[in-house]
């Protein structure tokens, strides 16, 4: 039996957002496939970084995807796989939810790869989400990905390995604090996702947010598989009721940056502010509460773009 990837489910989000939170959850579905890992490992092989060298990017775009990409790509995750239930082995068609925070700067590279695809766009709160980054720097050896060029420095940081996903103009920010490098990649990878989706018709992405998924993930989840058209039963029902705990440096709270990063965060927030803003994070609240107005399913007529984008999201209400 030839297998055929159809529909495949992309979660994009900074890193630090709660992506492998959401991830593990969707991978717990009878009926979606699941490597139950990040896709470094097929990702990297077709737009690897050293192509550009030390001032390349984790950016891919859709002139990227040629017949042999598309072809290794869909061979390995076939081969790679694994199935939520073994009733789909049964079936031909292989509906697979995959998570590489890298790939929110490829985003028009999956879309060629696979049109039908649907994203699930994962926010957080900037502040919140920068400082779980620069509590990641601490740790290079779990989350170090590229060694840094020679005489890049970051105050604040002693380390020699750039951690998380590289954005575009990240070699501009040597010799800033590491909460400036942080900033960076949170509003980089937002406004990427922001920009792609903006191209994208409505129907094929989703927006999440974090606070939400935290505070309500049943009901989120609920929401969510009903966008995706799967259904809300057996294991991804009783993972929605009891998340798991993953991929935390420390015990996960909403607001953890005031007790963290207080200082550091609070002279960034100019830097990240008009991307809070569009988000529907005000600087000048606490955001912890409940979404704000408009829904996945709802028209939103001629708002601009980025806005439209950030607009059409899940409510847990």
């Amino acid at each position: 039996m030839q297998r055929v990837l159809e529909r495949p489910i992309f979660i994009i989000g900074c890193p630090r957002s709660g992506t492998t939170l959401l991830f593990s959850l969707l991978s717990h579905s009878e009926h979606l496939w699941s490597l139950h890992s990040e896709s470094h490992h097929i990702w990297e092989l077709v737009v690897p970084i050293h192509r550009q060298g030390f001032f390349g990017s984790n950016r891919a775009t859709a002139e990227d995807v040629t017949p042999g990409v598309r072809d290794f790509v869909t061979r390995s995750f076939l081969n790679l796989l694994k199935p939520g239930s073994p009733e789909l082995v049964e079936k031909p068609a292989v509906r697979m939810v995959e998570k590489t925070p890298r790939n929110v700067y490829r985003v028009p590279f999956l879309r060629a790869l696979f049109p039908d695809a649907a994203f699930v766009f994962l926010t957080r709160d900037g502040r919140d989400n920068i400082s779980s980054l620069m509590e990641g720097w601490k740790h290079p050896e779990r989350f170090g990905t590229w060694d840094l060029p020679p005489g890049f420095t970051i105050k604040g940081y002693q380390g020699r390995k750039w951690c998380f996903a590289l954005p575009p103009g990240w070699e501009e920010l040597n010799g800033c604090s590491l909460a400036e490098v942080c900033a960076y990649q949170w509003t980089s990878a937002n406004e990427a996702i922001l920009a792609s989706l903006a191209e994208l018709p409505p129907s094929s992405f989703v927006r999440v947010r974090y606070e939400d998924l935290f505070n309500h993930p049943y009901r989120v989840i609920e929401q969510l598989a009903a966008f995706l058209d799967i259904p809300f039963t057996g294991k991804l029902r009783e993972a929605a009721a009891n998340p798991p705990v993953v991929n935390t440096t420390s015990p996960p709270k909403l607001g953890k940056w005031r007790d963290k990063h207080f200082e550091e965060i609070s002279a960034i927030l100019p830097k990240i502010e008009p991307t809070l803003k569009r988000l529907g994070y005000l600087a000048s609240e606490d955001c912890l509460g409940p979404s704000a107005t408009g829904s996945p399913f709802e028209p939103l007529g001629t708002v601009p773009h980025h806005d439209r984008v950030a607009a059409l999201h899940i409510q847990a209400q």
